[in-house]
């Protein structure tokens, strides 16, 4: 019979972090160090340019800067795997981006791979990785103090980075960078204006201030490298060490950082971003096109991606697939990001029950809407019995919205599960005049006119620019 007293069992754990340096910021590619002090925890999203085996959901880690040498380093982690509610596996604590700090005593840090070895199990217990026992994984809070604020309402700063490497250099020049981003030489429809736009003026977003190595908000770097075949990240923290040289502060006091990775390298992407973090990605062109600005930064601020079908399905806004196009979608966010970002919270109505009727605008009608109408209409879990949030809205074609895709001038119904607010939407259905749909025993129709229902919990949407 086996007798577990009678043996010890060790288990070995890697966390691999994908290479993203040569090694040249450390003073020896074959030198390995322990781990000291804690790295800061991050969830990268990549948007792909085509179908891809690739995760687009993934962990990343800033490293304490004395465990680089004095240089920012971001790696990526490999092999631990979070879900749609931004988990390991069956862990109930939820990851959250730049809120908290990994440490792993006795962790080795392999300065040629950037390979974080952990030596024992029993050091696992402040580590974030996949495990059978969940209750061996704690995550460190991050103090308050040092946390990113990815405020929705005021005034942001942003920076974006021009990288020229020996190979190749971003494809727009600075001045183009300038326009594309802030039009500030007649560029219609951009990162600026569009959030502008989209906040009715409450989240405005300006060039970083003139300082040494910044011109009307562009920084140009060059990076003692080539981008050819190479990973983006390697490009990427190469350009965070030269910048850092560059600028008389660090890249953290700016709100956003937009890093413009030169055409070449080896992944098959399109941008990324860490959220609640200031940095974002953009390959080649789309650091230029208003959709992935758009999308990047709104990844910087906790916006998850809006799914149909798929998870960048919802073309309704910003937030489903990128386009490569200059000017072109106008277009803003969907319900669930709208509540989340808070810009129409005067016009923001939750489902009560009973028997109820709303006047429904357009957000491009905030601006008239008066306090007897509705933008958003929020159906809650704890009402349904269920654990997604539901939300109606009516996606007029319009103004600076004139290019949303799908459900153009028709009621939109959207979920979102109640586990995490920044989490991925779905569209789930599209209303047309005296069309409904039933949620539980709630009943949703839409109507041009008010009319009289004697059964309980109908909910009436009272539509009166609908096509």
């Amino acid at each position: 019979m086996f007798d577990r007293k009678q043996y010890k069992i060790f288990i070995l754990f890697y966390i691999v972090l994908i290479p993203c340096m040569d090694g040249s910021i450390f003073s020896s590619t074959n030198q390995s160090t322990l781990m000291k002090h804690n790295c800061l925890l991050l969830i990268k999203v990549t948007e792909y340019s085509r179908a891809s085996n690739r995760r687009e959901k993934s962990l990343a880690c800033q490293l304490d800067h004395r465990d680089a040498n004095g240089e920012a380093v971001i790696v990526d982690i490999e092999n631990i795997d979070i879900d749609s509610n931004y988990r390991i596996q069956s862990m109930e604590t939820q990851i959250k981006s730049g809120m908290q700090n990994m440490f792993a005593p006795g962790g080795m840090i392999d300065l040629k791979r950037l390979t974080l070895r952990v030596r024992d199990v029993i050091d696992l217990k402040r580590l974030t990785l996949r495990v059978r026992d969940v209750n061996n994984i704690v995550l460190a809070p991050r103090t308050e103090g040092d946390r990113y604020r990815p405020s929705t309402i005021g005034t942001r700063t942003v920076l974006v980075v021009r990288i020229v490497a020996k190979d190749a250099a971003t494809n727009a020049s600075a001045s183009l960078l300038r326009d594309s981003v802030f039009g500030i030489d007649g560029d219609v429809l951009n990162l600026k204006s569009q959030y502008d736009a989209c906040s009715f003026g409450k989240l405005k977003f300006l060039p970083a201030s003139n300082d040494t190595g910044i011109v009307n908000g562009i920084a140009e770097v060059k990076i003692n490298q080539g981008v050819k075949l190479r990973s983006s990240c390697n490009v990427l923290n190469a350009a965070i060490s030269e910048l850092e040289k560059s600028i008389n502060s660090t890249y953290t006091s700016f709100d956003h950082v937009m890093f413009c990775i030169p055409p070449g390298t080896r992944e098959d992407w399109i941008a990324y971003a860490y959220e609640n973090n200031p940095i974002s990605v953009y390959n080649g062109p789309w650091c230029q096109y208003v959709s992935s600005q758009m999308h990047e930064i709104g990844h910087n601020l906790n916006l998850g991606h809006s799914g149909y079908g798929n998870e960048y399905g919802d073309t309704s806004g910003m937030m489903g697939t990128s386009t490569a196009e200059n000017n072109y979608p106008a277009k803003c966010f969907n319900a669930p990001k709208n509540w989340q970002l808070g810009w129409y919270a005067d016009r923001t109505t939750t489902y009560v029950g009973e028997y109820q009727t709303y006047n429904l605008k357009g957000l491009v009608d905030y601006g008239s809407s008066s306090e007897n109408d509705s933008v958003i209409i929020m159906i809650p879990a704890t009402y349904l019995g269920g654990s997604y949030d539901y939300y109606l809205s009516f996606n007029r074609v319009a103004s600076f919205n004139s290019d949303t895709g799908l459900g153009r001038n028709q009621v939109l119904l959207h979920k979102r599960s109640t586990a995490t607010v920044g989490g991925l939407s779905q569209l789930i259905t599209t209303l047309t005049v005296d069309s409904g749909v039933k949620l539980g025993e709630v009943y949703i129709t839409v109507q041009k006119n008010r009319h009289s229902f004697e059964e309980h919990h109908h909910l009436s949407v009272k539509v009166t620019s609908l096509a």
